[in-house]
């Protein structure tokens, strides 16, 4: 009997809402107001809204407190703007606006409880200062207490929010603005459905869309990977900056935690930052920061001592920042080798690093490089010699050595494909040893090989590069080739020539190893010389290429030869006519056949520059060498001048002797 009353209660609140629906409605809209005021009394203030709006309201003058209002707006306002305003204003000092029969009332609070409201089920209407009492009516399996808990946070000091269970209803009293409010959270908790917990979960210091968006990604992420079953609902409550959130209870309590999180103050707005880069270029510092923007690589910054969640929950909350780097902008200027990049306070901290890790002096690496030529048998001088120690750890081992002992002759024998043959190369360690004798150093080498008729010394460059960088010597000339021939009227036979470079080129790229002090070299070399076999206008050239990669240890020398060219000359003379005649000619002519094999050898020594205490210290002994060169030819130019001044210089003219004559 009770059940049934309350739903004649409800009917005729539906059917009173339906015969005076909009009765009370108040359209808005007019001119806006540009309302900056300057400590007006609260008295004052309402007469302006009065005036503005063309309201009527009743006020007590003397229950008024002595508020005063000041307010700078840099826009102007609209009269719901202003309305809104006003009644924040009023709410502050203990006062309502209630609205009834086109009359604005301004009351204490706990009076304008007592007016009595307008009834309305399910529909909005009116002015946003009436007070209404809405009747919403739950569908489905929705428990109306539930729902009541949800909406009270909601309600205003005024307002109530009264569950209806024998009618499966809601009874909402409040000013129509937060009842409109009220509505659509309803519509959202019946789009959630029943049989699941639902909670709202309000937000302090970021935006409820932001939030929403990155825990609905988080979730389908977990989803596709098949590590969640049913993903919980989340729909942002905007205008109360909350989540409604329905799932299971431990789905609740994972958001929470995870919201905890997420809930951090940040700098929101964005902050333009000048990177003057003193080693890196800043087109390149550029490319790598803007690699790394585009594959999610700057997470937004998280602060430390953070509480909330257990270790699980922290764990998957590693990837919810990942997404912010939308606003980032990164721009390289060339001229002053600068970076400028814009982003959010939370991401420059990060950034810093990046900039600070990128812009690292980098090391050096001194090359001396010797290439000669010389004959096979010369080269094997240097190949029974081929042995360097090199450490590793605590142990020394051999690298490179080409010296057979009767263990490496028996393998030999057995299987002569393993012997080196056409290339051969060897760690020379500190000391460089040829016939015998060692020498410390390439630039000893190059003074023993200037003094030796069996080596064609060929160049002896010198040169020093960035790590990672290329370094190209090319020692030659760049001689003309004609490629074509044209006649034209008048001007007789043109020829057109293209230039190709005739010499050697030596092009190495180091890598330094840091942890093992080793220094890798891509190394590619090109000889070029000019072939006899050749005309004027179709010359002929020998190329000589080789590529290769090798690992030395800092200081040390290799040598890199088996560039083999064989040559190969036959000989005939004999007597004219009579030697050509068959058989018997051979009485009248001989036959000579020789050939020689010569091979190119390329030394290259590595020597890493870290500091410039070491710049310093080779630069001096560079110029040292050159001045103690200088003074040792100075003084054979002068020893040879006094030698030559010294000695009788004999003459042509025949001698002259008088005599006297008696008489």
């Amino acid at each position: 009997m009770l059940k049934l009353l309350y739903k004649v209660v409800i009917a005729l609140a539906i059917a009173i809402t339906l015969l005076s629906s909009g009765a009370f409605a108040q359209p808005e809209g007019g001119d806006s107001v540009h309302a900056n005021l300057e400590s007006i009394s609260l008295e004052e203030f309402i007469k302006f809204v009065g005036r503005y709006t063309g309201r009527n309201i009743v006020f007590n003058k003397g229950a008024l407190p002595g508020t005063h209002v000041s307010i700078y707006a840099g826009q102007a306002l609209t009269e719901p703007e202003l309305m809104a305003v006003f009644q924040q204003v009023l709410s502050g000092a203990g006062f309502y606006a209630v609205t009834r029969d086109n009359v604005t009332y301004i009351l204490p609070s706990r009076d304008a409880k007592l007016i009595s409201p307008d009834i309305k089920a399910n529909s909005s209407g009116g002015s946003g200062e009436e007070i209404v009492t809405s009747v919403f009516q739950l569908a489905g399996k929705m428990d109306p207490d539930k729902v009541t808990a949800l909406l009270q946070p909601f309600s205003s000091q005024i307002g109530s929010v009264v569950s209806v269970p024998m009618a499966d209803a809601v009874l909402v009293r409040d000013l129509q603005t937060n009842v409109d409010k009220m509505r659509k959270l309803l519509g959202i908790v019946r789009k959630v459905g029943a049989g699941q917990d639902t909670a709202i979960i309000d937000l302090q210091k970021t935006s409820a869309k932001s939030v929403a968006a990155k825990l609905e990604s988080f979730y389908k992420k977990l989803s596709t990977a098949g590590k969640v079953g049913n993903v919980p609902v989340i729909e942002p409550v905007e205008w109360a900056n909350s989540l409604l959130v329905s799932g299971s209870a431990d789905q609740l309590t994972t958001i929470r935690a995870l919201v905890s999180k997420l809930d951090k103050a940040t700098e929101s707005y964005s902050k333009l930052k000048v990177y003057r880069l003193h080693n890196i270029e800043a087109v390149v510092a550029g490319d790598v920061l803007k690699s790394l923007i585009t594959g999610g690589g700057i997470p937004t910054a998280k602060g430390s001592g953070e509480s909330g969640a257990a270790t699980n929950t922290a764990k998957k909350n590693d990837s919810l920042g990942s997404d912010n780097n939308d606003g980032v902008q990164v721009s390289a200027d060339e001229t002053t080798n600068t970076l400028i990049v814009m982003a959010d306070a939370s991401q420059l901290p990060q950034i810093d690093k990046f900039v600070e890790q990128l812009d690292q002096a980098q090391d050096q690496v001194y090359i001396e490089a010797l290439v000669l030529e010389t004959s096979l048998s010369n080269a094997k001088e240097f190949g029974v010699e081929w042995e360097g120690a090199v450490k590793m750890g605590n142990s020394v081992s051999t690298i490179g050595s080409t010296k057979t002992s009767e263990s490496n002759l028996a393998g030999y024998a057995a299987n002569p494909s393993a012997m080196p043959g056409g290339f051969s190369m060897g760690v020379l360690g500190d000391m460089i040893s040829y016939g015998g004798k060692s020498y410390p150093s390439i630039a000893a080498l190059v003074n023993f090989t200037k003094s030796s008729s069996d080596f064609n010394l060929i160049s002896a460059p010198q040169i020093m590069t960035i790590d990672n960088s290329e370094a190209e010597i090319f020692v030659g000339e760049n001689r003309p080739y004609k490629t074509g021939e044209s006649t034209t009227t008048g001007s007789g036979v043109v020829s057109t020539y293209s230039y190709k470079d005739v010499g050697i080129k030596l092009t190495i790229k180091p890598h330094i190893n840091r942890k093992d002090g080793l220094i890798k070299l891509e190394v590619a070399q090109e000889y070029n010389t000019m072939s006899t076999a050749g005309t004027l206008d179709l010359p002929v050239t020998n190329d000589r290429t080789t590529k290769t990669t090798i690992i030395l240890a800092d200081g040390s020398t290799m040598v890199i030869g088996g560039m083999i060219q064989s040559e190969q000359t036959r000989g005939q003379s004999g007597v004219p006519y009579l030697s050509d005649l068959p058989l018997l000619g051979w009485l009248f002519k001989t036959q000579s056949n020789s050939g020689s094999k010569k091979t190119l050898m390329v030394f290259l020594s590595a020597r890493i520059i870290r500091t410039t205490e070491q710049l310093e210290a080779l630069s001096k002994a560079k110029m040292d060498k050159y001045r103690n060169q200088r003074a040792r030819f100075n003084q054979y130019i002068e020893k040879e001048f006094n030698t030559y001044k010294n000695n009788d210089v004999p003459t042509d003219e025949p001698e002259i002797s008088s005599t006297q004559s008696d008489g």
